[in-house]
This record gives C-alpha cells, sequence and structure tokens, in this order.
C-alpha cells in the first residue's frame, strides 16, 4: 500500500475505534444506571466496566449527566423508525394509531432506563433550565409530539384533518401520556401494563370526545 494510502487509512481505523469505544461506554453506562441506579453508579465503574481509564471516559462525554443523556438520546432514535411502522399499520384508525405509537414510545423509554435513572432525569430537567441537557431533553418531547402529530394530519376525518387542530390534539395527547408516564416512573410497583392501560383510557376518552 503506498505511504499515502497508508496515511489516510489510520485516520480511518482510529475513528472507527474511537466510535466502538464511545459505543461501548454507552453500552456500560446504560447497564450500570439500570442495575445499580444512576446515583450509585461512578464513572470509574464505568471506565472499569470497559477496561479503559476514567480520562478516557471523560473525553468521549463530559460527565456523568452527559452520559445519561446520550443513553436516552440514542434510546430514543428507535422511536421515529418503529413510528413510521404504526403509521402504516394503523392509517385510517386514529386511536389505534395514536395508541401504537404512544405504545412504541413506553416501550422505549422502559428498556432504555429503570425508573430511579428516569426520575433522575425528569429532576435534572427540572433544576437545570436552559442547559444543553434540557434543551436536548426537551428537543425528545417535541419529536415524539410531532410523530403523533404527523398521523393524525394523515388519519384524522376531513372535517378536522388540519394542521393546526392535529398540533393541538397531539400536544394534547403527549403532555396527558407525559403526566402519566412521570407518575409512572414514581411508582416502582406500577407495571408497563398498568400504565399503558391508563394512558390509552385517556387517549380513548379525548378522542371520542373530539371525533364524535
Amino acid at each position: 500500500m503506498p505511504q499515502s494510502a497508508r496515511a489516510n487509512a489510520k485516520p480511518g481505523l482510529r475513528a472507527r475505534q474511537q466510535a466502538q469505544r464511545k459505543q461501548q461506554i454507552l453500552g456500560a453506562a446504560k447497564s450500570l444506571f439500570t442495575t445499580k441506579g444512576f446515583d450509585e453508579t461512578s464513572v470509574a465503574e464505568i471506565a472499569a466496566e470497559v477496561e479503559v481509564s476514567v480520562p478516557t471516559v471523560f473525553n468521549h462525554y463530559g460527565s456523568k449527566v452527559e452520559l445519561l443523556l446520550a443513553v436516552i438520546l440514542t434510546g430514543h432514535e428507535k422511536v421515529t423508525r418503529r413510528a413510521q411502522k404504526a403509521r402504516v399499520t394503523w392509517e385510517g384508525d386514529v386511536f389505534g394509531g395514536v395508541a401504537e405509537i404512544l405504545d412504541v414510545i413506553s416501550d422505549i423509554s422502559d428498556d432504555i432506563l429503570s425508573k430511579q435513572a428516569w426520575r433522575h432525569a425528569e429532576a435534572t430537567n427540572i433544576q437545570n433550565p436552559g442547559s444543553p441537557f434540557v434543551l436536548a431533553y426537551q428537543e425528545i418531547d417535541l419529536r415524539n409530539a410531532a410523530e403523533i402529530e404527523t398521523f393524525l394530519n394523515e388519519a384524522l376525518p376531513p372535517r378536522l384533518r388540519n394542521p393546526q387542530t392535529a398540533a393541538t390534539m397531539a400536544r394534547f395527547i403527549y403532555n396527558a401520556w407525559l403526566q402519566r408516564f412521570i407518575a409512572f416512573i414514581r411508582d416502582e410497583e406500577q407495571s408497563l401494563q398498568s400504565f399503558r392501560t391508563c394512558y390509552r383510557q385517556d387517549v380513548r376518552a379525548f378522542l371520542d370526545l373530539v371525533l364524535t
């Protein structure tokens, strides 16, 4: 291989190695946050799990809170793909589609973190207004609500099918789900199925009121 080609290959290899290490750190953080809890997990433990130094962890993620946010953001990247499938599956069925999208958000959220770790994320969101964490965290809520809005724009009956109506309904539905989610993460005894039943009842009642 010519020297110039070797020089070009080395940066590419280093970039792949760094990306792989970053994913390994993220996976270790997610696992430890879930099994031990956010407060109980140290950056040193995360580093030891991946067999890297603590400074290496901080090179990739500036703080433990930044790691928590990265876990949440990475997990929620799945929402868009699965919501698109729900929109096709439930085309024309307003309740079915909305409920399925909320199920997707709920299942992914439950898989991302333990309730204790989610409580820490919510507390950080409240305590640090205007911080990069809060801005990114709020972006997740906006994207989730947008998935519902996109579906409603396609599925609402013609008399209600306009962007303003879909946006308003989507915000109302998502905010109602969010309140149920906060109650869910506060209650260690509530099951995911019970949580699902609660928000589905809310959505059914709201849509019955609007659509009839």
